[in-house]
This record gives structure tokens, sequence and C-alpha cells, in this order.
């Protein structure tokens, strides 16, 4: 369960070319998706969005874009150089235009090297507020003063992302293609992005507004436990303003893998709390009953009943915000036993490896898409699937919960087993290769799913929004880019 992975040797190297071009729209037959985005509420196109909501749109047009990582990819002949595809959004699934980056192209810094596993972490946030997200992204094709993994910018712009900048002073513990992933927010409530690199840093938490040069408007620590960080969850769940942390921790007893909350604020971040939090392998925070607080939801971990001393999976733990922060006596526990929610509870599902908030139907109540990539579908074992709960005026449920898997939409395939939808073997359980965002712009979030090991593990990225689907490959980049086709993983994960 450690977020230090090193990934396995690809092979098949091709150059990759920096592209732009526009992409036909496909449409599909009306299927499960559709019948997601319906039900109840207004379209959310007029929603005023809360100050430390996520919004990835690196042109400014309206539509969110997502950024597809694929850490294993080969360029110019290094292994594990990795690159990242930008999917623009349009008023359909498909996207306006595809851009493709990698560290061979000359607006991104640093060096197209073998391990560098550029794209493996990547943050959109507008660090310098002139209105264009802007793509940060973890790489060790870049030299840094520690032994650490450096941190590169893409600045956004009317044209898309363009110019990159090296992060000043900015190392994410780890090397040779391991790294915990970084976190963005506004931990101080003033309105402006921030990065955190890391918990249990001394120079971990960079504040905004960031210069074009790459400098932070100040930098802090973070408070938490450093070696036995599983990853960083950020979200707003004491209702100030500012975003707060959850540290995942990994320990060889429930105890010492009880997660660690950290309250932001406008005086910096407080005291870790332990007793709080279950132990847990992965969270997001969304505010499922429209309380004002962001309320924390969790994969917790618990014994194996085989083997009482090995930690395993177990249920997802909504625990409910308040001005205290996540409060553990208004506590929900759903599994796929719950009533309304799809499929059958069993150990090994991977029920939760993946976890994203939204309000998918404008109603204002946040939903969660669950990533279940052991989850078998027709017949077809490790199929995978997407399973998305609804938020309402109680809280999290099972009611109305529904199943993406590999035929939703009808586009590209049927489904295929061990294809592992929401999840791969090339992935940890923190990271995230499913997003819900607005790539069309009418206000309800939209499902992007990846599958880091479908096509020979080349991957494929799948958007769903409303009754349309779209599918990225990498042999279905436009205009002939050159990327590969094979053992590359995009879908690996998706910019937070």
């Amino acid at each position: 369960m450690s977020h230090k992975r090193t990934h396995r040797k690809r092979h098949a190297p091709r150059t990759i070319v920096a592209a732009a071009a526009t992409v036909a729209a496909v449409v599909a037959a009306p299927v499960a998706w559709g019948s997601i985005n319906e039900s109840g509420g207004s379209t959310g196109a007029d929603k005023p969005r809360t100050p430390t909501e996520v919004t990835a749109d690196f042109d400014n047009d309206g539509h969110e874009d997502l950024a597809t990582g694929a850490p294993g990819a080969a360029v110019d002949g290094e292994f594990n150089a990795g690159y990242i595809a930008v999917s623009y959004g349009s008023e359909g699934a498909a996207p306006d235009r595809t851009q493709v980056l990698s560290q061979a192209d000359e607006a991104v810094p640093g060096e197209a090297t073998e391990e560098a596993a550029f794209g493996l972490h990547s943050v959109a946030r507008d660090l310098d507020g002139d209105g264009y997200t802007d793509l940060v992204s973890t790489s060790d094709g870049l030299e840094t003063e520690s032994d650490g993994v450096g941190v590169l910018v893409l600045w956004g712009s009317s044209e898309g992302l363009q110019r990159g900048t090296v992060l000043q002073g900015a190392s994410v513990p780890g090397g040779m293609g391991e790294a915990y992933p970084l976190v963005g927010g506004d931990f101080n409530g003033d309105r402006k992005a921030d990065l955190v690199l890391g918990a249990g840093q001394r120079e971990g938490y960079f504040k905004g507004p960031f210069t074009r040069e790459g400098k932070p408007a100040a930098v802090g620590p973070v408070p938490g436990t450093r070696d036995t960080s599983e990853g960083l969850v950020a979200g707003d769940v004491n209702g100030d303003g500012a975003d707060d942390l959850v540290n995942l921790r990994e320990g060889e007893t429930r105890k010492e893998s009880r997660a660690e909350y950290i309250a932001g604020g406008k005086e910096g971040f407080g005291k870790p709390d332990r007793s709080l939090l279950p132990p847990a392998d992965n969270g997001t925070v969304g505010d499922v009953d429209d309380d004002g607080y962001g309320d924390l939801v969790l994969r917790t971990l618990k014994r194996d009943e085989d083997d009482p001393e090995r930690l395993v999976a177990g249920p997802l733990a909504v625990l409910s915000g308040s001005a205290e922060g996540p409060d553990p006596e208004r506590t929900t526990k759903i599994d796929q036993d719950t009533e309304g929610v799809p499929g059958k509870d069993r150990q090994g599902s991977m029920f939760g490896a993946a976890l994203d908030a939204g309000d998918v139907n404008g109603d204002g109540y946040a939903d969660v898409a669950v990533g279940v990539p052991a989850q078998d579908v027709d017949g077809k074992k490790d199929a995978g699937a997407v399973i998305l709960l609804r938020g309402g005026s109680e809280g999290l449920t099972g009611k109305q919960a529904r199943m993406v898997d590999e035929s939703t939409g009808g586009e590209p395939s049927d489904v295929e087993k061990n294809n592992q939808l929401s999840g791969g073997a090339m992935r940890t359980d923190a990271d995230l290769p499913l997003r819900l965002l607005d790539v069309t712009g009418d206000g309800d979030q939209d499902l992007a799913v990846g599958t880091p090991e479908d096509d020979d593990g080349a991957g494929i990225a799948r958007t769903l929004a409303g009754d349309e689907a779209y599918a990225l490959t990498p042999g279905k980049l436009p205009d002939g880019t050159e990327v590969p086709e094979k053992d590359s993983g995009l879908g690996y994960a998706f910019a937070q």
C-alpha cells in the first residue's frame, strides 16, 4: 500500500510531439450515465463555485479540461519517461482538441530521462491568479537540491498550456520514479491557490500566488508524520473557508495506520489529530448533505479474517464535517452490501480504490464516484467498474446508485476481463484514475475514468458526459501525433 513504486520497464519507445488539433465528436447511444445525470435539481450551470473548488480550465473557456498521465511511456527511447495528454473540454464528451506534452518538448522544463515518470502526480490550480488554470507535475527528470523528485509548472493561457517553469525550491520525497503525491488547495483561506508537497515537511507548504518564475509568495512547514505517509487528501471539512489536510498513513497496526486530520487556517496548519479518523488508504472530500461543511469519505482498512496481522480494504466511512472537523460520532459505513449499491461485497473487489466527489446533477449535494477495479462484469473477471453514490439530505447513501463499466455509452469497446477499469497493476490505492469534472460547461459534473492496463498496456481514458462518450488512446490521438502504442499506461492518473 505504499505510495512509493518503481515502474516496470516499457517497450516500443516512440517520440512524443506536442500537438493541438480538432477532434470529431463521438456520440454514443443513451445508456446508464445519461440516467445518472438526470433526476432532481437544477442544471447547475449558474451555481457559484466555492473558493476551494477545483476547476481545471487551462484556456478559461468555461469547459473543464482533463490532464491524463501516462508516466510509464517511453520518450525518445527512454523507458518510463512519461507524458501528459490534455483534452480540452467542449460542449460534448469529445474534447475540442488534444495536446500531448513530454519533457522532450522545448516548452517543458527538464529532460525526458529513464524513470522520470512525468505525469505520475499532477495538480490543476490557478497558481498566479490570472484566471487560467495551471498544471503542476512531478518529474524525476529535473535537477533538485535534494534527493527528492522535482516539480514543474505549465502555465495556462487563452491558447491552453504553454511555457513551463521549475517550481523553485520544490522537492517531493522519493526518487527514481517514486514519489508521494503533491496536493493543491487554499490552506489559509486567502482565496489564493497553494501547494503542499508531503506531510512532515519543514518546507512543504508553498503559498500562493506564484510568480511566472516559479517562486511562491512564501514557504512554510507542514505538520504530520512523514515516514509512513500514504498520501494527502485536501478539502474544507470545518467550513472556515480554508482547506484542511488528511494524511493517510501506513503502519503495522491499526493504531499506527490511523489517518491524521490537519486543519488549515489563516495562521497556518493546526496540530495533527489521529483521534478522529480510522485507518484508511484513500479518500475524498465533498459536501454530500449540503450543510456547508465538507464531508470526508475514506476507504477504511480492516483486519484480514484469515491473517489478523494483515490489513485489507474495508468499507467506505463517511464522516460528517463540522466546525471541529470530521465528526466520528456521525459516521456512515457503505460497501457493496449496502442497500441500493450495485454488486456484492467481497474481499479483493477493491471497492473504493479510487474516489472523487462532485455534483453530477446540480441539486446542490455532492455525489461520490467509487472505483471498483476488480469488479466482475457480465461474467468477465476483474473487468472493473465505477459506482456513483448519490448525496442528499440524508447524506451519502445507496439510493439511486449506478454502475458504469466499459460498455457504458458504447465507446470504445465491450467489457473485457482483467482490464480493471478505474485501476490496474501499475497504480496504488491513493492515485486517481477517475475524476468528476465539468467538461461540457453545463454546471454538472461528468465522469472521466482511466484503464491503464487496457489495449495491451497502452491505456485508455474515457469521458462520459450525459449521453455521449469519448475514449482517448495512444492509437487515436489526433492528426498523426506520434506517441507510444504499447505499455504507456495512459489513464494511470488524472490531474487533481
